[in-house]
């Protein structure tokens, strides 16, 4: 895995964080211009364009998988921290767990958005993704349960990168057409329109695409310093756009044409930077704690908006750039700890299971 991938993995998560963080920030200072800052929900656009690349592998062939193992190692990789996190979400986010028996059953079987998006966002409004994330597992999984003849037949379009592109243009389009059917939160059915596949699927298709390019970017500098420059131009534009018009049902959530095209600009930074990664970059610092995030990028993604709750509770009387500054070090801390207590075990776990439904490779021919 090109560790690049990491520090991209851990600046999606931060960026999730500040998005939510700003919060309690503008409350307390609303004369400070924080609109700008709720871009960074585009941190969640960034993750789908990733999941897409790294699971690229699978899709053109490049990894074989039996469908057994791969659905294995996805379980234990997302779910135990998952549920740990669903329940303690549950006890610190309901004033009656108990009570709401229905909402948690919901989401402990991913079917949090197939309501409406009050209920999505009742636990913890960062649960409304993993939904999505599963839906594009079971894609791959699909995709790898086919006839072995059928199967290769697709694997040996999937190579070509205009094969990527022309999917990732003709989801994009379609996602596009059903934003614009419902794109207001009040409709009863928005959750179920805008967080599933299709809608989204163009997003990780991007990724595909990345990992297609990678071969001829590396031998392209000029090619990465454009995909760089107009990558990061794109995003800056975005940015600056939605500072003037946050508030507008169009870009006020993480859907629509807005989003499609920052996960665009994250893309072309994604395609560039992997392209021209070298392993001595990890002997700075500044990589190494990128690295770090981007390995506990998933226990951040879950307990950050819990903690800044629970904290806004316990210390009301805090100054909100102080509870910010605990909640980021809590979060942080959190992280570490989950990550060595129960996902790394886990993910070890569910990868041992999955060796044993790994197809065995053919003798070499003598």
């Amino acid at each position: 895995m090109n560790q690049a991938v990491e520090i991209f993995r851990g600046a999606a998560a931060l960026f999730v964080l500040a998005h939510h963080y700003a919060y309690p920030l503008h409350e307390s200072h609303p004369h400070l211009p924080l609109e700008g800052m709720h871009f960074f929900h585009s941190g969640v656009d960034l993750f789908f364009v990733i999941t897409g690349f790294v699971f690229s592998p699978y899709l053109v062939g490049q990894k074989p998988e039996t469908v057994a193992a791969f659905v294995t190692r996805r379980v234990f990789r997302i779910y135990p921290l998952y549920l740990f996190s669903l329940l303690a979400s549950s006890a610190l986010m309901l004033d009656k767990p108990l009570q709401h028996g229905g909402l948690i059953l919901k989401h402990l079987l991913f079917l949090q958005t197939t309501g409406t998006f009050e209920e999505a966002e009742k636990i913890s409004l960062v649960y409304w993704t993993l939904p999505v994330e599963m839906e594009y597992y079971l894609l791959i999984a699909a995709f790898l349960a086919l006839p072995k003849a059928v199967l290769a037949a697709l694997k040996r379009r999937a190579r070509s990168p205009y094969f990527g592109a022309g999917l990732c243009l003709a989801f994009s389009g379609l996602g596009l057409a059903l934003f614009h059917l419902k794109p207001d939160v009040r409709y009863q059915d928005w959750a179920l329109g805008q967080a599933h596949l299709p809608t989204l699927l163009g997003e990780f298709l991007l990724g595909v695409v990345v990992y297609q390019a990678q071969d001829g970017l590396s031998r392209c500098a000029p090619a990465r310093r454009i995909l760089a420059v107009s990558g990061l131009a794109l995003l800056c534009s975005l940015f600056a756009y939605y500072a003037l018009c946050h508030g507008e049902n169009d870009i006020s959530r993480p859907f629509g044409w807005f989003n499609l095209l920052c996960a665009l600009g994250y893309a072309q930074l994604m395609a560039s930077a992997l392209a021209a990664w070298k392993p001595e970059a990890l002997r700075r610092w500044p990589a190494r704690a990128g690295v770090w995030l981007g390995t506990v990028s998933y226990p951040i993604y879950l307990f950050h908006l819990p903690v800044i709750t629970t904290l806004s509770k316990l210390l009301p009387g805090m100054a909100a750039e102080f509870r910010v500054a605990l909640g980021i070090a809590a979060t942080l801390a959190l992280a570490g700890l989950a990550h060595r207590a129960i996902e790394a075990p886990c993910r070890i776990f569910g990868r041992r299971l999955a060796g044993r439904h790994r197809p065995i490779p053919p003798h070499p021919q003598t």
